[in-house]
């Protein structure tokens, strides 16, 4: 398991733009 599932269950709920990727510091290809 890379990375816990609160992580990517947060990126699907919010809409990420870039900038609010960088400030999660998630990957943006992860809500694509």
């Amino acid at each position: 398991m890379d990375k816990p599932n609160f992580e990517s269950n947060q990126v699907r709920r919010q809409r990420l733009t870039p900038e609010s990727a960088k400030k999660l510091n998630v990957p943006y290809s992860l809500n694509k």
